[in-house]
């Protein structure tokens, strides 16, 4: 994996304890899916993920955003996607997830 293709993720601090945030830098694929599963997997009411940083996502990072949607749902709990890009968000309305997931233009607008 050369380093343009490789993702990180940061921890950032939320506005209530109830809520995870991390802001994601990188792409979001099949290559480096096991870098974001970890907070996918977080226990928090409400877990926002920040894709400002995304250029782009494939087939396998929209499904694991969706299983990790579904997962939660069924839990009571939420996922929300703060700052896709252009890209991003055309990906999402071709795949038709963009009325599934919960999505904001930035992290100051989610409720």
């Amino acid at each position: 994996m050369t380093t343009k293709d490789r993702l990180e993720l940061i921890a950032l601090e939320g506005t209530n304890p109830n809520q995870h945030v991390y802001a994601l830098k990188g792409p979001l694929t099949l290559g480096n899916l096991f870098t974001v599963q970890e907070a996918l997997r977080s226990d928090a009411p409400v877990l926002i993920l920040d894709l400002a940083g995304v250029p782009f996502i494939d087939s396998a990072g929209i499904g694991a955003l969706v299983q990790c949607f579904v997962s939660r749902t069924k839990q009571g709990k939420r996922l929300v996607l703060t700052g896709p890009n252009d890209m991003v968000t055309k990906t999402f309305k071709a795949t038709k997830v963009d009325t599934l997931l919960e999505t904001y233009p930035t992290l100051d607008a989610v409720k």
